[in-house]
């Protein structure tokens, strides 16, 4: 993760993104295919491990006009897409004068408060790792079948389509109502189903039907919170937080605390 900043400003997001999603398709073949743990642990090594900016950046205007014309579904000559080419110049032009940065600037305490941009972006990951949303993918049919609910794998299923269903709405409401909002409610609701869930998992009998209702709906509470806030939300704020000469080293530290919770949870 911490080299993924260096990378995008050197090949640009485009083809960086093309390079991981190779590595990582070669990581999962590997653990398909394996028959052995040698193999498996490959693998899992490799799995683990040019926008449209990129070529103003470079210089490729024509390529860049051309892409974006793509995007908007306008001649590369629309006043839209040129103004929006202009911004970007802009934006790029400020970003040359403030000069190179390093992952000690990340963390500078100046004007723009990079240094609170940068250990926010690094809570905020963090924070998204420690709700638990993780165990109940990983471990939830192992979970469900411990405390006496029937058919766990499907009741995995319904969760997971319900994480898939209830991320549109995240992506609508992000404008409309909100970051902040968004992450304290969100935080709010999952904070209660978690506490009423482990109420329910000790003061119950695996052989209670109504308690194994009452702790499914909460799961699917619980979920619909993080994949309409937490979920889509974190991401969002973590790309637009920062300032633009340290945005792609500062993302990289916040996606690494991500992984590093993930790793110790």
């Amino acid at each position: 993760a911490l080299s993924g900043g260096p990378i995008a400003d050197v090949l640009g997001r485009r083809i960086g993104i093309m390079v991981s999603c190779i590595i990582f398709s070669l990581g999962v073949a590997l653990q398909t295919g394996s028959s052995n743990l040698p193999t498996c642990i490959v693998g899992r090594f490799f799995a683990g491990v040019g926008t449209l900016r990129w070529l103003v950046k470079e210089n490729r205007q024509a390529a860049a006009a051309e892409s974006l014309s793509r995007l908007t579904s306008l001649p590369m000559d629309h006043p839209s897409v040129q103004a929006e080419l202009q911004d970007i110049r802009v934006a790029l032009q400020i970003e040359r004068e403030m000069g190179e940065s390093t992952y000690k600037d990340c963390f500078r305490l100046n004007q723009n408060k990079t240094g609170l941009r940068t250990l926010s972006g690094i809570v905020i990951l963090a924070l998204q790792q420690l709700t638990g949303i993780n165990f109940l993918f990983y471990y939830g049919t192992t979970f469900f079948a411990h405390v006496g609910i029937r058919n766990p794998f499907l009741v995995s299923v319904a969760n997971t389509i319900v994480n898939m269903g209830m991320t549109l709405p995240g992506m609508w409401a992000t404008d409309r109502l909100g970051r902040r909002p968004l992450l304290l409610w969100g935080g709010a609701a999952m904070s209660v189903c978690a506490y009423l869930i482990a109420i329910l998992g000790v003061t119950t009998s695996v052989t209670d039907i109504e308690p194994q209702r009452a702790i499914i709906a909460l799961m699917c509470i619980c979920i619909t919170a993080f994949a309409s806030t937490w979920g889509p939300v974190g991401w969002v704020v973590v790309g637009e937080i920062f300032p633009l000469n340290v945005r792609a080293r500062a993302i990289s530290l916040a996606i690494a605390s991500h992984w590093c919770v993930l790793a110790l949870a």
